[in-house]
């Protein structure tokens, strides 16, 4: 899966942030996006969504989602930018871009303090396809991998090896 992929994923998911937002219905759009790939699309697409997880992962991002979250920790840092990343790549890019800007002109961005089910809906789905305990996202890693400024095209050859397991 490339990045450009993904995004097109994700595209089918996305529900705006506005007054008739409901977490419940985009998380249930989010899964049957989901749910059309295969279990190899599946760990490929868990694996890019923590690559762009840890991408955001720098201080002015965090500065801008304690901002508008009112304080975070590593864990609701995390689930918040997944729910960046459930927002679509044009909000992920713009809140790279300029952090502080795009998320306080992000309607209801608070809600998105609440999207811990964004990070780990892949995973969840492939355990319950498969029976698996989730996705290895990359040999010897879970879901913490450390790669802050790491460009996705560098791990399409982590992602070969995933197919061919």
């Amino acid at each position: 899966m490339t990045e450009e992929e993904f995004w097109a994923v994700i595209a089918h998911g996305v529900l705006p942030l506005d007054d008739t937002y409901s977490f419940d219905l985009h998380y249930a759009k989010y899964l049957k996006a989901l749910d059309a790939l295969s279990d190899e699309e599946l760990v490929e697409f868990a694996t890019i969504h923590s690559l762009l997880v840890n991408k955001a992962e720098t201080c002015d991002v965090s500065q801008a989602v304690f901002l508008v979250s009112n304080g975070c920790g590593d864990d609701d840092f995390a689930a918040f930018i997944a729910g960046v990343i459930a927002q679509g790549k044009n909000t992920y890019d713009a809140v790279l871009k300029d952090p502080e800007q795009a998320l306080l002109k992000l309607p209801k961005a608070k809600l998105l303090t609440d999207s811990e089910d964004f990070q780990y809906a892949a995973s969840a789905l492939y355990s319950e396809r498969t029976g698996a305990d989730g996705i290895d996202l990359l040999p010897g890693n879970s879901f913490g991998i450390n790669c802050v400024s790491a460009d996705i095209a560098e791990y399409s050859e982590d992602l070969t090896i995933l197919r061919t397991k």
